[in-house]
Formats: C-alpha cells, sequence, structure tokens
C-alpha cells in the first residue's frame, strides 16, 4: 500500500494532472486508487468533475466527518474534494499543535489504507499546513517539475521541508523520483533543464525518472471539459507516458 504525495513548490508544473491521470492509470490496472485534493485552487476537483458543494477535505481535517463520508466515485477512481474553504485551515489551526498531522489521523481513523492500494495526494504550490499534512501522511513523494529554473528552485525548497518535516515530525517520507511533465524534447531549453535536473538527484538521494511526460493539447482539453483522459483518449500520448511512469515508478515493487 502506497501513500503518495505529488509536490512542487512551484505552479503551473502539471501536479493535478499527474494526480489525476495517475490515478487514472493505477485504476485501470487493477488497482483499488482514491486522490485527495489538498490544494484550496481545487484544480484535481474540478478537472475531474468532483462536487465540491458536499463533504471536503476541510470537513474532514477539522474532525466534522470521517475520511470515508467525503469520498466520491469517479469515473473510474475515488476522490475527497476540496474548494477555496481550505484556505482558511492555516489560520484555523494556528495554536493546534497537532495540526500537520490532520490527514494521516483521518486516514488512520477510516482506515483507508485497508480500503485501497493506492492513495494519490495533490497540493497547492506552496509550503504551508496542506503540503506539510500530505508529506507527513505519505510514505513517498513523486515530484513533478517542468524545464524552468524555478521548478528546479521548488524541488530543493521542497527538499528542505521534506527533511524538517521527518525532523520535527517523526515520519519519513521517501522521494520516490523527479518526472518532468509538458517536456518537448526537441527543445534545447527542455534538454539543458533536464541536464541541470540530472545533478539534484544526488543532493536529494533519489532519482529522474527515464520516463517524462510529453507536452500535449489532450490534457487542457480534458480538463476543460471535466473529463477522464484515460477514458476519452487513452491512446493519447500524455496517457501512454503516465503508463509507462506507473510501470517505472512501482516495478521495484
Amino acid at each position: 500500500m502506497e501513500v503518495i504525495c505529488v509536490a512542487n513548490q512551484k505552479g503551473g508544473v502539471a501536479k493535478s494532472a499527474t494526480t489525476a491521470i495517475l490515478a487514472s492509470v493505477l485504476t485501470r490496472k487493477g488497482n483499488r486508487v482514491l486522490a485527495i485534493d489538498m490544494d484550496p485552487q481545487g484544480s484535481l476537483s474540478k478537472q475531474v468533475g468532483a462536487n465540491i458543494n458536499g463533504h471536503e477535505v476541510y470537513d474532514v481535517l477539522k474532525g466534522n466527518i470521517s475520511a470515508r463520508d467525503a469520498i466520491q466515485a469517479m469515473e473510474s477512481f475515488h476522490i475527497i474534494p476540496t474548494s477555496i474553504i481550505l484556505a482558511g485551515l492555516e489560520a484555523e489551526l494556528m495554536t493546534d499543535m497537532g495540526k500537520y498531522f490532520k490527514l494521516r489521523d483521518a486516514i488512520e481513523r477510516a482506515k483507508l489504507t485497508e480500503l485501497y492500494d493506492y492513495i494519490i495526494i495533490d497540493t497547492p504550490p506552496s509550503l504551508g499546513v496542506p503540503t506539510v499534512n500530505a508529506i507527513v501522511a505519505a510514505n513517498k513523494v513523486l515530484v513533478p517539475t517542468d524545464a524552468d529554473c524555478d521548478s528546479i528552485n521548488g524541488i530543493i525548497q521542497l527538499n528542505t521541508t521534506i527533511q524538517n518535516v521527518k525532523k520535527y515530525c517523526h515520519v519519513d517520507p521517501q522521494i520516490m523520483g523527479i518526472v518532468f511533465t509538458k517536456f518537448d524534447p526537441r527543445q534545447n531549453n527542455s534538454k539543458d533543464m533536464m541536464s541541470l535536473a540530472m545533478r539534484v538527484p544526488d543532493a536529494l538521494n533519489t532519482r529522474v525518472f527515464g520516463t517524462y511526460i510529453r507536452a500535449a493539447v489532450a490534457v487542457r482539453e480534458a480538463k476543460s471539459r471535466a473529463k477522464d483522459l484515460v477514458a476519452s483518449n487513452p491512446t493519447s500520448n500524455v496517457v501512454l507516458d503516465y503508463s509507462s511512469l506507473a510501470e517505472e515508478m512501482f516495478k521495484e515493487g
């Protein structure tokens, strides 16, 4: 059983798309998959057409409901959605000594690890309470990045946060690896950034996945229509790329 946090401090690196497509790919490989949206922007929830007017992750973290009561069954995988109301959580929990453990405790209380083979957590482009909750709850961290210097810097900052979480929260999430998204191998900048990124894994004790995710209009189209890309366009390059990534990520297990 894996609980995977998808994180990078920089926005626009396809964290939500990675969570949605990877969850769908893993489901179609015969796994039981739950996605949890910890980004107040709700990109993942909107992308898959989840109902954000009912129970959501905010209610779970506040202890108002069980995590099981917030689960919605989507076209392929299940999701605990979110909305902008989550943005106020950090201020509400300011004096709560257990604020970084809310998600982990909710998962444990609801025994979600007994219901699912994979739990994949989408995070915001920041290193605040929602992201730290996701890291604490996870045993693995997947880091999407695009071919941009700011994204590489975001990885370094994320690693610092992960090391602090390990030290002060007494958990041990491991960085699974770095995956290049929206990648165009024909562009020199993409090649240069990948070469730069290859120097990062040694410092982070991780790797850059050999599979990269090609740039594709199909992702934006599926997002705008709230469609499951794996179901609607299973032979698209990006779906094939994420399928290869899933195999590379878990071949050792």
